[in-house]
């Protein structure tokens, strides 16, 4: 079966964290790449494909008052449930953007951490946003990346619902982004959760593995 595309990825926005699996499944990925990120107050963290915001307390958390988020989504409708967890602190601007066209968006920005959670494997030009990302890291920033397998040993038992998860997800399995981390940052720290499940790659930029 294909995948379901971007266009329904916000169809659910309002429900999306109710109905998603956050707590009982997906939260661990999130916090786990959060704490990979080694961040310190003041940082600048690009969230590519930050959804409906669930990445932004844990970020807040670490990078406090003097920090800024930027959070880039396709949806619309999932920026719009985004806003409501900025509250009248502050410290986060979204962008309504294809993460693909990342190159145009951040040319003139450096971040000091990258996220991205759970969206490499539906983002249509993903490779492109990666290569964005890399390239608006400052070198000795760290990119963490966090997606979707099919779970191993017992978790074989899951596989259907798994299957399922990415199914309506429009996760493209193929894909295994974490394998860019991998393959092309340093000081690399990959970890699986959810009897595989789940996927989360951290990695160092340096001046040698930065971005065009």
């Amino acid at each position: 079966m294909r995948p379901l595309r971007v266009p329904r990825y916000g169809a659910g926005a309002v429900m999306y964290d109710l109905v998603s699996f956050e707590w009982p499944v997906y939260r661990v990925g999130r916090l786990r790449a959060i704490e990979q990120l080694r961040l310190a107050e003041g940082d600048v963290v690009l969230d590519i494909g930050c959804g409906t915001g669930l990445n932004f307390a844990p970020l807040r958390e670490r990078i406090a008052s003097s920090g800024h988020i930027v959070g880039v989504d396709a949806s619309e409708s999932m920026l719009a449930q985004a806003r409501r967890k900025i509250g009248p602190a502050g410290g986060v601007t979204l962008v309504h953007a294809d993460a693909g066209r990342l190159d145009e968006l951040v040319a003139d920005l450096t971040f000091d951490a990258v996220i991205c959670t759970y969206a490499l494997s539906i983002i249509p030009d993903w490779r492109a946003a990666w290569t964005a990302a890399r390239a608006a890291t400052r070198p000795g920033g760290r990119l963490a990346v966090v997606d979707l397998a099919l779970p191993a040993g017992a978790g074989r038992l899951l596989e259907p619902a798994a299957r399922l998860a990415c199914f309506t997800g429009g996760v493209d399995r193929d894909r295994r982004p974490w394998t860019l981390v991998e393959d092309e940052l340093e000081d690399v720290v990959t970890e699986r959760h959810r009897s595989g499940h789940v996927v989360v790659s951290a990695g160092t930029n340096t001046a040698t593995t930065a971005g065009p």
